[in-house]
């Protein structure tokens, strides 16, 4: 698998200076989406492939990417053992998503109400 991730375009390459874009997007994608939608949907790899791979739930998987989970660092580790990526790529991708809804969340409580 790492091989084949590799010739796609996968990699050590991938780094936290890859999520550069999370900063300039209007909203920070989930992690499982974005997981789902540059690795899964990529790959043809579905959720329950990635969760026997990964000795974990298939509804784990499920709901990392629909939204519902978030990822903890057993869980970024496995990805990137998966993934030939790093964990910390992983991790970075989570604290943005909750860093992004702390800031909607105040942003909602400091609108005057109408």
């Amino acid at each position: 698998m790492a091989a084949e991730l590799r010739n796609k375009g996968f990699g050590r390459e991938a780094k936290l200076s890859d999520l550069s874009f999370l900063k300039s997007c209007r909203s920070t994608p989930h992690p499982g989406a974005f997981l789902d939608s540059r690795f899964l949907q990529p790959l043809s790899i579905s959720q329950a492939h990635l969760a026997r791979a990964l000795g974990i739930s298939r509804r784990r998987v499920n709901e990392l990417v629909v939204g519902k989970r978030s990822i903890t660092p057993s869980t970024a580790i496995k990805l990137a053992r998966f993934f030939n990526t790093d964990p910390e790529f992983w991790l970075t991708l989570q604290m943005h998503w909750d860093l992004y809804q702390e800031l909607e969340k105040e942003k909602r409580q400091s609108l005057p109400a109408q």
